[in-house]
Order: structure tokens, then sequence, then C-alpha cells
């Protein structure tokens, strides 16, 4: 289980009641101020990352990508996520075989 606080990503540990960093996302997106972390539907293998970068202009949107287990980032082109506004969660599923991310 994981929570996002103003300034990082807090990892609940099983069965000690306790939160610790969660380095993961520290690791693979460094400097980024993480504003949602949501669980893919489709997968475990994920989950779904809005950020921003630390000072970022008023035009500079809100960045979506995925965080693998591995520590593998990617990120949704630009054109596509900056113009969203503010996202509130993602969703992603199957529909005809493809995979979508609403």
């Amino acid at each position: 289980m994981l929570f996002v606080s103003s300034d990082r990503v807090w990892k609940l540990v099983p069965g000690r009641n306790q939160l610790e960093p969660f380095e993961l996302t520290a690791k693979s997106l460094p400097g980024r101020k993480v504003q949602l972390l949501v669980r893919s539907q489709l997968t475990e293998d994920y989950v779904w990352v809005v950020s921003r970068p630390p000072n970022p202009s008023p035009e500079t949107g809100f960045e979506v990508g995925r965080l693998y287990s591995s520590g593998h980032y990617e990120a949704l082109s630009h054109a596509v996520s900056y113009p969203l506004g503010l996202i509130n969660t993602v969703w992603d599923e199957n529909v005809n075989g493809e995979s979508v991310a609403w």
C-alpha cells in the first residue's frame, strides 16, 4: 500500500504498521513531485504516476506515466498529458483487445 504526501511517497510495511519511504519513485523519478499514484486495473506490474518537475512554469502540465516494479518508467507523450489539467485518477482497461487508459 502506497501513500503520497506533499514531499514524498511512502509504503506501508506489511506486518509492522509502519510507513517507510518508497524508494522506487525517488530512484526512477528523481526530482519529480509525485501528485498521484493509481494501481493498474490490468496488471500488478506497474502503477500509474502523475507528476510534475520540481519548479514548473504555469504552462507545464502534469506528466502521466507507468512506473514498473522493475524501476523502469515510461511516460506518455507530453502532447497528450499536459493539456489534461489536474488529473484525479487513471483507469486502464482492455477495449476490443487494446489497452486503453482513461
